[in-house]
């Protein structure tokens, strides 16, 4: 799950070095390509970013690991189909969908954790601070025996859905407006 930059402002803390976040990608299909487990990965796109060319060069040189870059909108039971959500860039109106379909999430450090710790409570979530931990932690999450770890991963979220993103409690506008005071016009 990718937002990062649209049209040139980058919204979230992970991605201000391109380069690094492009070596990360790179590194994450590599690591995950030497797992025992095979795993596959459609990158999901904000549809207004402006990295969809990188995303899609992705896809064409790693496509054994990143099997897909979608752009459009996914339902409710497409996200259930996966086994986990990755979160490599800034927050997205899209984890409240992963969440409520109970999907375990992987954040990596700077993608919602420093934007969230100032704005939500994102305690106790899995959170990564490198690639290597990123994929350990989403092999711990897949594995069909560890289910206490993924039941463990799913209440913390759904907490954090009930309290921070349930539109009946807090909307992702008031958000936008707390974090971009004055800047833009925000309905909703």
């Amino acid at each position: 799950m990718m937002s990062g930059r649209i049209f040139g402002w980058w919204f979230g803390s992970l991605i201000f070095d391109y380069k690094a976040y492009t070596r990360a990608l790179v590194e994450f299909a590599s690591l995950l390509r030497g797992h025992s487990s095979r795993v596959q990965v459609v990158i999901k796109s904000h549809p207004v970013s402006d990295l969809h060319a990188l995303y899609d060069k992705v896809v064409a040189e790693h496509g054994d690991i990143f099997i897909e870059h979608r752009k459009k909108p996914m339902s409710d039971n497409e996200i259930a189909d996966f086994d986990a959500a990755i979160s490599f860039s800034a927050a997205s109106a899209l984890i409240a969908e992963i969440i409520s379909v109970r999907l375990p999430l992987v954040y990596f450090t700077g993608a919602l954790t420093d934007f969230g710790k100032k704005y939500y409570k994102y305690d106790g979530l899995e959170i990564a601070t490198d690639v290597r931990e990123a994929v350990a932690k989403l092999t711990r999450l897949l594995a069909n025996e560890d289910n206490q770890a993924r039941e463990s991963v799913l209440e913390m979220q759904e907490n954090f859905l009930n309290n921070y993103v349930d539109p009946a409690q807090r909307s992702f506008a008031s958000v936008l407006k707390e974090v971009l005071p004055g800047s833009m016009p925000i309905d909703g």
